[in-house]
């Protein structure tokens, strides 16, 4: 049985440019750290890559079902079934959303360079592997679909693989 689709093709289409655009900014702030950790532009960096890092995970991790009603996920890009999953453990949203979108005591006593000897591209990571996850069940159910998102997953990618050509 088909399931009921909350948006039209045109519109998902369209907000296809708008995941595209929360790929790409993983993709390309991953790695971004500057010279000076303790300047707010580094912490800027990098509390703008946790944002779409954030974004994204909501995005693939909610079931149309359960999302805002004027929200996009990508269980609404299938006609058929899919069982989204989250890469972000509830511990690494519940790290992200305390130093981003909350004023709380937790942030005392907390390292402010989150977890130590943590690759801050771990998160970036994760989303990536499970939009690729996405993209390959996308194409099972509705290969025109999947289209839509190429060119920011091959975007996103890029910028992750380190340059063969780095001019030196």
């Amino acid at each position: 049985m088909a399931r009921i689709q909350r948006y039209p093709g045109a519109v998902l289409e369209r907000m296809a440019e708008h995941v595209g655009y929360e790929l790409r900014m993983v993709g390309c702030l991953m790695h971004e750290v500057g010279v000076d950790e303790e300047a707010p532009t580094t912490s800027a960096v990098l509390e703008a890559y946790l944002l779409h890092v954030r974004t994204l995970s909501s995005f693939l991790g909610t079931a149309a079902d359960r999302a805002w009603p004027d929200d996009v996920v990508a269980d609404d890009y299938f006609r058929g079934y899919y069982d989204p999953v989250s890469p972000l453990t509830s511990d690494d949203r519940g790290d992200i959303d305390r130093r981003l979108a909350h004023l709380t005591i937790d942030r005392l006593g907390t390292d402010i360079a989150w977890r130590p000897g943590l690759d801050r591209s771990y998160w970036g990571k994760r989303v990536l592997r499970e939009f690729s996850r996405f993209i390959d069940a996308l194409q099972e159910d509705s290969p025109d679909r999947a289209t839509w998102f190429d060119g920011a997953l091959s975007d996103a990618k890029h910028h992750v693989l380190p340059s063969s050509s780095s001019g030196s």
